[in-house]
């Protein structure tokens, strides 16, 4: 699989966009009409694949200046449509991708987005406002088609550089927070799989302040870390609440979202809180499924952003930076698990207690959960076969961890379900086979089980560090 080079840029409309200018990267000098463009030459001078995003917001081509660069200056294709455009802004606004498929950074560029504004701007026949749109949609739909591509794209994408030569401007800050937002989402998705996923880069020019200057372009690391830290909370399950603000009114899409959702918490709950046992007796989903929910999660917001380009689609950037951390998590945690053959156990045999600390050892260490893994050992080791019968039955009624206690079922204890890794003696049930002893959950605890992980999270937190850092790109 070839590798490729993806390179963003919030797009250029003004009397000077297509002037060529003098660019240099690394010693190498290019002319072009746009830093990014000069970008994918260096990359493609350096043998690699490199594609170019151009971010076009919609309200570049009304602005009456514009009026001399039709007349004179601009590629008569192009010239004509944006006359029109400027006659004509409401017509524009249904389709803005038909102007844009002739401005000439396009026709260069691999592939082009048509992003919302904010502001007001002057048109030939009036101001056109689009006050009711928010920063807020800018970063999610720049964030969105970054998702799309990357779970999309046949390519190893081992780069990815924001340029942000076009200005200090909201969309600059929004590209800026999106890619944050997508760092985050990568170091969740690939979980434990070092150096598989592509380095972040902010590039940006020198000031473009006279036409025969040579601007050298550099580039920053950008640095983004994301910690053991669940994103949601058992407030964003407890009555669909979260699901509800996704999938207002698709039942049958809401239901399969939640579902996705509280599994992840559930599955992130066996972890953190130590009590695996959980993760063997239920499973978890597959990854191709999660990652459909993703994809059809950015389809279904595109569809509402796009329905109009001059009012907000008003969704909530929080909750859906929340879902898209959460999802990438589930998915990086499953396919944690499965590298370490850790799968559902057969309700009839149950797992080997011994298996259960080895096979999480890789886990735990990828994780940073040194603490759990000792409490896990010493746990399982405290789970002696010597008593067990042939037949499951409950631990509480075979093991008294060396100290005299009646040895009667009673209700399940929170307390001790977390204190003992998981091991609660009235839920855990336990077989001998030869010197081994073998483990399972009794399902009709299920519901006990799920109320004691859901109850340990109140609160959400999403970590994350974020910081510049200067360093040669290669």
């Amino acid at each position: 699989m070839s590798s490729e080079v993806l390179i963003y840029q919030v797009g250029r409309l003004d009397l000077q966009a297509f002037q060529d200018l003098k660019f240099s990267i690394n010693g190498h000098r290019f002319e072009n009409s746009l830093s990014s463009l000069a970008i994918k030459q260096y990359f493609e001078a350096q043998g690699c694949k490199a594609s170019v995003t151009v971010l076009y917001p919609v309200s570049l081509p009304i602005n009456k200046a514009l009026t001399a660069g039709c007349e004179k200056g601009f590629p008569e294709t192009f010239a004509s449509k944006l006359s029109t455009v400027l006659h004509s802004p409401d017509t524009y606004l249904q389709e803005p991708y038909d102007l844009f498929r002739s401005h000439p950074h396009s026709l260069s560029a691999n592939r082009f987005r048509v992003i919302h504004s904010i502001g007001k701007f002057s048109s030939e026949t009036g101001f056109v406002s689009f006050s009711d749109c928010h920063y807020s949609d800018i970063v999610l739909e720049i964030l969105v088609d970054l998702i799309e591509y990357f779970f999309t794209h046949k390519s190893l994408i081992s780069k990815v550089v924001f340029d942000i030569s076009s200005g200090h401007n909201i969309y600059i800050s929004a590209l800026i927070e999106a890619a944050r937002y997508f760092g985050v989402w990568l170091d969740l998705l690939l979980l434990g799989r070092e150096g598989s996923g592509p380095d972040l880069f902010i590039a940006f020019s020198d000031p473009i302040v006279n036409l025969d200057t040579q601007h050298a372009i550099s580039f920053e690391k950008l640095p983004v870390k994301a910690f053991f830290s669940s994103p949601i909370s058992s407030n964003d399950i407890a009555s669909y609440s979260l699901s509800r603000l996704i999938y207002p009114s698709e039942s049958k899409k809401k239901q399969k979202f939640h579902s996705m959702l509280e599994n992840f918490l559930l599955l992130f709950s066996a972890l953190k809180n130590n009590t695996p046992l959980w993760i063997f007796h239920t499973g978890y989903d597959d990854v191709e499924a999660a990652r459909q929910v993703m994809l059809d999660l950015c389809s279904d917001m595109k569809k509402r952003f796009y329905r109009s380009y001059t009012s907000s689609p008003g969704l909530e950037k929080e909750a859906y930076v929340k879902v898209f951390l959460s999802l990438a998590f589930y998915i990086g945690i499953i396919n944690l698990l499965k590298s370490c053959g850790i799968r559902p156990y057969d309700q009839v045999v149950g797992v080997e207690s011994q298996y259960i600390a080895s096979s999480l050892e890789t886990v735990y260490n990828t994780l940073g959960l040194h603490l759990n893994l000792a409490i896990l050992r010493n746990e399982v080791d405290r789970l002696r076969a010597d008593s067990a019968r042939d037949s499951w039955m409950p631990l509480v009624l075979f093991l008294n961890y060396g100290a005299k206690q009646e040895r009667t079922r009673s209700s399940p204890d929170k307390r001790n379900f977390f204190a003992h890794a998981g091991f609660e003696s009235n839920i855990t049930e336990g077989r001998r086979e030869g010197e081994k002893l073998f483990v399972r959950y009794n399902s009709q605890f299920n519901r006990n089980i799920r109320r004691f992980c859901f109850r340990q999270f109140n609160k959400s937190h999403v970590f994350v560090f974020f910081a510049y850092n200067c360093e040669p790109i290669a």
